[in-house]
């Protein structure tokens, strides 16, 4: 998830983070590894340096960028489920990632909405 890092501070919650690529936000509270990136990842669609970008971000996950299953927001009700053992499909359209493997990340690039986490390690 892409969001933007304002000055102010977050609650103490959160911890903003310096990863190799550029900042980004932490939960201390959730028990298993995520992040929120900030656009300073640059993993934008036509960047060309995107495709090395979602290679940082999966290293600083702990993963490969080939077990990030993406999808960009476009504000509907679509929910992409992704299952253990089954292949990735390209970047899709929805507003909902879901997986019940916990060797893949999931991501849903946003722009104007506040992205949402929940996990149940």
């Amino acid at each position: 998830m892409i969001v933007p890092m304002p000055d102010h501070p977050f609650s103490a919650a959160f911890a903003r983070v310096d990863e190799p690529w550029g900042r980004a936000l932490r939960c201390h509270d959730l028990p298993f590894t995520h992040l929120f990136a900030t656009r300073d990842a640059n993993v934008r669609s036509g960047s060309p340096g995107a495709p090395q970008a979602w290679v940082d971000v999966a290293v600083s996950l702990g993963l490969t960028s080939d077990r990030i299953a993406r999808a960009f927001q476009v504000h509907g009700r679509a929910v992409v489920v992704v299952r253990a053992g089954e292949p990735l499909s390209d970047v899709q359209e929805a507003d909902i990632l879901v997986t019940n493997d916990v060797s893949r990340a999931v991501c849903v690039k946003v722009a104007d909405c506040v992205p949402l986490l929940i996990g149940d390690p």
